[in-house]
C-alpha cells in the first residue's frame, strides 16, 4: 500500500493500529479489512450507547472505505497518542501484530478477519512468484507475538551481577 503514487510503502503495522485504535473507539467487533486500491474497505459490527443514561446499546453494522488520505490523518493521530498514557485496545493491539506479520513478509493485497478471538489473514507473498497464503492466529498466539515484540522494542532490564568463581 502506497500513500502517494511512487512513495514509500506504508508500513502495515502502523496502518493497522489506526484502523484498530478508531475500531475500538467506536466499540467494533467481527472485523473485516479489505485492501482495496485507494485504501481499505472496513467492516464492523458497533455498539453505539443509547443517550447518556446507558440504558441500552444498539447494535448495527458498518461499512466505510478509509482512503489512503485519511489513513495517513490516522497514523498521524496515532503517533500523536504515543507517551501519552494512551493504553491501546484489544483490536489495535491485535492488529498491530498482524500489520507486523504482513510486514515482516513483505505482504501486499491484505484481507483480515476477525472470527471470536482470533484472526484469519490472507495476504500476497513473495515477489518472484507471488502467491496467496491464509494463516490463522487464535487471541492467545497474538498477544504471545505482541510481547515478544515489545520485549524488543525495549532496553533490556539490567540484570543483577551473577557470582562466578575464576576460572569458570
Amino acid at each position: 500500500m502506497r500513500i502517494y503514487e511512487n512513495g514509500p510503502r506504508r508500513q502495515y503495522a502502523d496502518v493497522f493500529r489506526a484502523l484498530g485504535a478508531e475500531l475500538d473507539r467506536v466499540g467494533g467487533r467481527d472485523v473485516l479489512l479489505i485492501e482495496v486500491a485507494v485504501g481499505f474497505l472496513v467492516q464492523a459490527t458497533t455498539s453505539e450507547v443509547h443517550s447518556s443514561l446507558h440504558v441500552g446499546a444498539s447494535v448495527q453494522r458498518s461499512e466505510r472505505l478509509v482512503t489512503d488520505g485519511g489513513i495517513e490523518e490516522m497514523v498521524g493521530a496515532g503517533y500523536g497518542r504515543r507517551d501519552t498514557g494512551h493504553e491501546a485496545g484489544t483490536l489495535e493491539r491485535a492488529l498491530r501484530v498482524l500489520g507486523a506479520h504482513v510486514d515482516l513478509h513483505r505482504s501486499a493485497e491484505v484481507l483480515v478477519l476477525q472470527q471470536g478471538d482470533g484472526w484469519i489473514l490472507r495476504h500476497l507473498v513473495g515477489e518472484s512468484r507471488p502467491t496467496y497464503v491464509m494463516q490463522e492466529f487464535l487471541g492467545p498466539e497474538l498477544e504471545e507475538m505482541r510481547v515478544i515484540a515489545s520485549g524488543s522494542r525495549r532496553p533490556p532490564e539490567p540484570q543483577p551481577p551473577t557470582k562466578r568463581r575464576f576460572g569458570q
